[in-house]
């Protein structure tokens, strides 16, 4: 009686409440697995009819992954607020010394495009860059900066920052970069300032 009582509980409390999108896209499908036929948004407003295993059919028709739905969607926004200045993509460029082009030793350059997700525009800007290798090891930790960015709302900026070779030295962000390819690496921003 008890283990009857407590599913009737489980049943009001999932199909009964009002549930929203977590992630900013979620697919919904004709069936668990099935075909995609749409795409809801963060937030979306929906309600559980039926689960089955890992999926639920909501009430617009259709299946989605339970683990896209929440229940506090203002504690699941903090999470997908995005930063004010957002790390877009990276390239990573060698270049060998060439003393006509006033190179002395072999370059190489990390260019972060970066896009300003505020209404102003971005004078400056500061992040606590961090490196990793496609195992997630940490590979650099560096503190860039870009003093005369003018980056408009909206908009998508390069900001290149290069590293000379030292023979000399070993573990320089030079040879970090150098050792893995950009397809084995990983660029993120930690902590980001910027002037407006």
């Amino acid at each position: 009686m008890k283990k009857i009582i407590f599913v009737a509980l489980c049943v009001i409390l999932v199909f009964g409440k009002d549930l929203y999108i977590k992630p900013e896209k979620a697919n919904i499908r004709t069936a668990p697995n099935g075909k995609k036929i749409g795409t809801l948004n963060h937030g979306t407003h929906i309600k559980i009819l039926k689960t089955q295993g890992k999926w639920a059919k909501v009430s617009l028709d259709g299946w989605i992954k339970k683990n896209l739905i929440t229940n506090n969607l203002k504690q699941d926004s903090k999470k997908h607020h995005k930063s004010k200045l957002e790390l877009v993509k990276f390239d990573i460029s060698v270049f060998p010394k060439d003393i006509e082009d006033g190179r002395f030793s072999d370059v190489v350059y990390l260019t972060l495009y970066v896009k300003n997700n505020t209404s102003k525009r971005i004078k400056a800007w500061r992040a606590h860059t961090i490196v990793k290798n496609s195992f997630g090891d940490v590979l650099l930790k560096l503190t860039l900066t870009d003093g005369s960015a003018n980056i408009a709302p909206g908009a998508t900026e390069a900001a290149p920052f290069g590293w000379e070779n030292n023979p000399f030295i070993s573990d320089e962000p030079y040879d970090k970069l150098t050792s893995y390819s950009k397809e084995n690496l990983k660029v993120f921003f930690d902590k980001v300032k910027i002037v407006q």
